[in-house]
This record gives structure tokens, C-alpha cells and sequence, in this order.
């Protein structure tokens, strides 16, 4: 593989830098604790405005979201989705519609654009659960408004009401975590914000690896803070892109080879906390490594973290991933900005392209 340059490393945007001591944060008795791995979709509100606190398990966390304090114990894991193509969609939830069958008249769904395959159908009471194309018809004429009817012989009387739960797209939002955070950040020992590989998709982004020769033809790193490494076949690195203070972006994917796509970019992590930062645990980003055989690795991706006060023993990182050696390029390194208005540093931040091979 050949060398790859080395782009924007580390953004740190502070306004005063001082020595002191931070106190531990309290989460409340009341906080809600995730102990078992759950997914917080793009509509989901149900825990904004909580106390959060994740342990021994994985939270995963797609779209805008606003938590009063976030604590990331030993264990724990926060995360978001990966989508190859960097948008995750917006689903809403609709329980218990209430909706009247009669006879052979159709009726219509209250929302658009419903996804078929997650109607259920009960009766009243919600105990005895109906089934498509025997006791009802599901049918969208339009395919935008989704409509019910009852069936000759169905289970379902005629003039009841009837409970119909769905989930319908309301669009999609770009790929990332992304957190308000009213109070305080903690991440424990042993506790982890990553977004390593959830990026762009092999071959996506802005910053893309490509491919080049004649078969077997292989494919270059891909960029994001830094420009993605060349291929031995010299196929044109992926370039540079994204705010130097605020990385919003996704990393960008490697170049695909004759043998599949390349390995994906990093994610997108962006805090912003009204309280104090405490990292003790790591904050992670890393692009993925080129895999298939010739195919370019990932670029880092984005961590952008803000508040009031910023300490820290553990590490943050947006690395760059390897190629598949000896043919493949390493992807660039990702973006990091951090950005407080007083500190006490230690431990580690990297944001690094692929070495010299």
C-alpha cells in the first residue's frame, strides 16, 4: 500500500485553559438505566428530557435527541445506526388507532406512507389479534394511504371497533449521534461512545475511495480530515472535506476492488453538554479496514464535543483504517474538535492517517 496524506488532525477550539479538580457527576434515583440493548429511534421521544445511564450494554441512538444528564458506566456502550448511504430513517410509532369495519366499506389509515409489514390488527380489548388477507384487507391504492376492509368470513364483527398498530416513514435524517445534553457527560472506565465503521458504506461519501487498473483492479483509502491513501495502482485518493471546528460528517468509505467494496468510514459522535465532560472511558470514531481482497480502507470520522468544563484520563480517536494489504489504500484520518471553556487534561486524543507501508 502506498503512503497516504496526511490531513486536519485535532481541532480544539478553548477559550481558558486551567488546573482543578471536577466533581463526580450525581445521577438521580429516578434517571432511566438501560441494562439491556435497546434502540432509541429518530422519532422516539420517550426518554428526551431524561436522566440517561447506560451500563452493561449497548444504546443505540439515532437522530437529534435532548437528555437532562448522560452517564456511560463500565460496560456500556452508545452508539448510533449504520446506514451505507449516511441517512437513517424517521419512524412513528402509532398505537391502539381506533378504526370502525363495516360491510365491504373501505377505511383509511390516519397516517401516510405506513410500512405494511408492521400493521397489527386487534380487537378492543387488544387480546385477540387479527390476520391479513384472512380477517381484513390491507391495500394501498396509491401507495401513499394505506386502507383496511373486512373479509367475507372474518373473525372480525361487523361495526366493531378494532385497534390498528403501525409504524410509518415520516423521512429520512443524516446518520450520527447526535446529543443535547442539558447537564453533564460521564463515560466511566470501561465505558465507550462508538461510532467505529458507521460511517459512509464502502465506496460512499463525499470523500470516497476509488478504484483503478485492469483486472484485478483495486481501490484507494478514503478521506475525510486527511486525504485517503493511493492504491498501487494509483486510483485517485479520497479527498478532503467538512468544517476543521465542527465535524458534522460522516468518514467516507474506501475504494472497492474487483472482489467487493471497501471498508466503511467512521461515524459521527456530537455532544453538547451545558455541564461538565468527564471522560475516564474512550470516544471512538475509527474508519473501517479494507477487508475484500485489493479494497481501500475507511477514513476516520467526526467527534465534536462541547461544555463547560472538559476532564479526561481516558482517550478520544478518529483513526484512519488499512487497506487490504499490499494493494489496497488506507483510509485518511477523521476530525476531532473539542471545545470548552476551562480543562484538566490528560489521557490521549488521535485523529491519524494510515502509516507508510
Amino acid at each position: 500500500m502506498r503512503t497516504n496524506q496526511l490531513g486536519v488532525l485535532f481541532s480544539r477550539c478553548s477559550k481558558i485553559v486551567v488546573t482543578g479538580i471536577i466533581a463526580l457527576i450525581c445521577i438521580p434515583a429516578f434517571a432511566t438505566t438501560f441494562t439491556n440493548n435497546t434502540t432509541i429511534g429518530v422519532g422516539n421521544t420517550n426518554y428526551d428530557g431524561a436522566d440517561v445511564v447506560v451500563t452493561n450494554c449497548t444504546l443505540t441512538v439515532d437522530g437529534p435527541h435532548t437528555f437532562s444528564s448522560l452517564l456511560v458506566a463500565g460496560g456500556g456502550v452508545l452508539t448510533h445506526s449504520f446506514s451505507p448511504n449516511g441517512s437513517v430513517s424517521n419512524l412513528l410509532n402509532v398505537a391502539n388507532e381506533n378504526q370502525v369495519l363495516s360491510g365491504t366499506n373501505l377505511v383509511t389509515l390516519l397516517n401516510s406512507n405506513v410500512i405494511a409489514t408492521t400493521v397489527s390488527v386487534t380487537d378492543f380489548s387488544g387480546t385477540n389479534f387479527y390476520t391479513n388477507g384472512l380477517d381484513y384487507l390491507l391495500t394501498s391504492p396509491d401507495g401513499i394511504v394505506t386502507q383496511l376492509q373486512l373479509t367475507t368470513n372474518s373473525a372480525i364483527a361487523d361495526g366493531s371497533t378494532i385497534l390498528v398498530s403501525y409504524e410509518t416513514l415520516l423521512g429520512t435524517v443524516s446518520a450520527g449521534l447526535n446529543l443535547s445534553v442539558s447537564n453533564s457527560v460521564q463515560v466511566d472506565v470501561g465505558g465507550v461512545i462508538n461510532a467505529n465503521g458507521a460511517g459512509y458504506g464502502g465506496g460512499m461519501g463525499p470523500g470516497s475511495g476509488r478504484n483503478s487498473g485492469s483486472p484485478p483492479y483495486d481501490g484507494s483509502g478514503g478521506g475525510y480530515g486527511g486525504m485517503g491513501g493511493t492504491s498501487t495502482s494509483n486510483a485517485p485518493t479520497g479527498i478532503t472535506y467538512g468544517s476543521f471546528t465542527q465535524p458534522a460528517s460522516l468518514g467516507s468509505g474506501g475504494g472497492s476492488s474487483y472482489t467487493g467494496i471497501g471498508g466503511s468510514g467512521g461515524g459521527m459522535i456530537e455532544i453538547n453538554a451545558g455541564g461538565a465532560v468527564i471522560v475516564n472511558g474512550s470516544i471512538s470514531a475509527n474508519g473501517g479496514n479494507g477487508t475484500n481482497n485489493r479494497c481501500g480502507g475507511g477514513s476516520g470520522g467526526g467527534i465534536w464535543i462541547t461544555g463547560q468544563t472538559f476532564s479526561r484520563g481516558g482517550r478520544d480517536c478518529s483513526k484512519w483504517r488499512r487497506g487490504e494489504s499490499p494493494y489496497g489504500g488506507g483510509g485518511g484520518g477523521g476530525r476531532i474538535s473539542i471545545q470548552y471553556n476551562s480543562t484538566t487534561f490528560t489521557g490521549s486524543i488521535t485523529a491519524m492517517a494510515a502509516r507508510v507501508r
